[in-house]
């Protein structure tokens, strides 16, 4: 279906095909639904509204605007990430890769975590691995706060006074939440294999996580139907909703507002043929690698790492 929104017309008249613009998402109005549930081509002012036709969720609060083009919806928003990247400096994970690579003996440098996980077991397992996880003679890390459940506000404004990263293990991630935190500037992930963590972790370490690259969405697919699953690997079929699909990538899945896990594309069909590429309209098959069970309905997110324009 897409991303639907629940909002009230402050002034004016909200139509149809009107271009619009939270914050930094943006959208196209392509079904109404007044306050009896019946769809409508115009909603005026002091009326409730539920949309849909945002490309993402937008942030709970944001003043919706309708502008003239989207041309000018990606000239507002580009202004907003801009204005939040010079509001936030580098963020914990960016300074603490940069001390590493300074190679300053003298300084210690500390890796701060606030670890959450579904269960107490899975959360001691999770502090354990990290306990086990080796450390270069010039760094300690050190777990801020642990506890069992999910990432939310406090986690966050936990994370941003204390500069340290959020980690969970067998988790889902809240959507709106995670983009806060991308505009904060504050590392939030979550993992379903502990070695994947730790990995991470070393990797980290090491000084090898790419923070000169961003991850760049490309496309977004709706499943539309599960036709074989194993052990981490499923066989899927679904529409492109926005941009395009390319064999090999990365992505997240979305169920409802959560983020429920991720995922990696291992072959790529169209009309039975393998395909480098799927683009919006079109359906595809896919076979994927993925850590929890796919279901019809489920939004797939592809993204890709790209460079970080200085």
């Amino acid at each position: 279906q897409g991303v639907v929104a629940s909002l009230i017309v402050l002034t004016g008249t909200l139509k149809n095909g009107d271009i619009i613009v939270a914050y930094n998402t943006y959208g196209k109005v392509r079904r109404m639904q007044n306050r009896l549930g019946k769809n409508a081509s115009k909603i005026t002012g002091g009326e409730p509204v539920q949309i849909l036709g945002f490309t993402e969720l937008p942030e709970p609060g944001r003043i919706v605007e309708v502008v003239d083009n989207e041309k000018e919806a990606h000239q507002r928003i580009a202004f907003i990430k801009e204005s939040e990247a010079k509001a936030s400096g580098d963020g914990a994970l960016q300074q603490f890769l940069a001390q590493l690579k300074a190679g300053d003996q003298s300084k210690i440098s500390e890796l701060r975590l606030i670890l959450k996980a579904d269960g107490s077991s899975s959360l001691e397992a999770l502090k354990q691995a990290v306990e086990g996880v080796p450390l270069p003679k010039n760094v300690t890390i050190k777990v801020v706060h642990s506890d069992v459940g999910h990432f939310g506000e406090s986690d966050l404004s936990l994370a941003q006074a204390s500069k340290a990263l959020l980690l969970g293990f067998n988790i889902s991630l809240n959507a709106v939440l995670k983009k806060k935190s991308e505009s904060l500037k504050i590392e939030m992930k979550a993992f379903d294999i502990i070695y994947e963590l730790t990995d991470y972790l070393n990797n980290l370490l090491l000084g090898m996580v790419e923070v000169e690259k961003e991850e760049v969405v490309v496309g977004k697919l709706e499943l539309l139907g599960i036709f074989h699953t194993e052990t981490r690997e499923m066989t899927v079929g679904g529409i492109v909703k926005s941009g395009k699909v390319k064999n090999k990538l990365k992505f997240r899945v979305y169920r409802g507002e959560d983020i429920l896990t991720n995922g990696e594309i291992l072959s790529l069909k169209r009309n039975k043929d393998e395909v480098k590429e799927v683009h919006e309209g079109e359906d595809c098959g896919m076979k994927v690698k993925i850590g929890k069970r796919l279901e019809v309905g489920d939004v797939l997110e592809f993204y890709e790492m790209q460079e970080t324009k200085n």
